[in-house]
């Protein structure tokens, strides 16, 4: 365990898991002479955040060996091989896709709705990246897999109930589900079924 603490705390950190461990965490940084700083800002700096990003993103690119990542970590600490070189195609990708967020959007009543492709799953890091930005906004946003469209929904601040929302949605679709928190959703769809769901986006109130 004392070996692979570093690979710990880059779990912490990619779980959102590091404050109620803030000492641990603390004295993890330390003994790798790392400053750790519990701020928005400050914990996404560093090098602890940058191989939590290398491993996240591995597991995106190998999304179908996965086993690829995890024996390219290694026992000293920040080995993760050659990690690096395939999370940064990811987070090329994520970095194309976050502006064309902004051209491509179509506000549909209070919602921000979007139809995207990406060649790798990062439809819910792009949501969960543009979404802060305007949390009083409902965000749906849908990507083709297979004969379905895969949903992701938040909403970051207000009056959020985003499972019932995506329920009415798909209300009575062949094949369909979702679930999820009340600012956090997901769910699934036919691909026929696209038009209609967009024209009941139209018709919420």
């Amino acid at each position: 365990m004392e070996k692979l603490d570093w690979l710990v705390a880059c779990a912490c950190l990619a779980d959102l898991q590091y404050l109620k461990n803030k000492n641990w965490m603390k004295k993890t940084y330390e003994k790798y002479s790392r400053k750790f700083i519990s701020t928005e800002v400050g914990i996404k700096i560093g090098k602890f955040w940058r191989v939590t990003g290398d491993i996240s993103f591995s597991l995106i690119y190998f999304d179908k060996n996965v086993k690829r990542v995890y024996d390219s970590i290694g026992y000293k600490v920040f080995d993760v091989k050659d990690l690096e070189k395939y999370a940064n195609l990811i987070r090329k990708e994520i970095g194309k896709y976050k502006d064309k967020f902004y051209k491509g959007r179509e506000k549909i009543g209070g919602i921000y709705f979007w139809v995207f492709e990406p060649k790798y799953k990062i439809k819910s890091i792009i949501i969960n990246i543009v979404s802060p930005r305007e949390k009083k906004k409902t965000f749906i946003f849908v990507s083709p897999r297979e004969n379905y469209y895969t949903i992701s929904a938040r909403k970051q601040e207000g009056e959020a109930d985003l499972p019932s929302l995506l329920g009415r949605l798909i209300e009575g679709f062949k094949d369909a589900g979702s679930g999820g928190h009340l600012r956090a959703a997901g769910g699934f769809f036919l691909k026929k079924d696209l038009k209609r769901f967009k024209e009941r986006l139209r018709e919420l109130k």
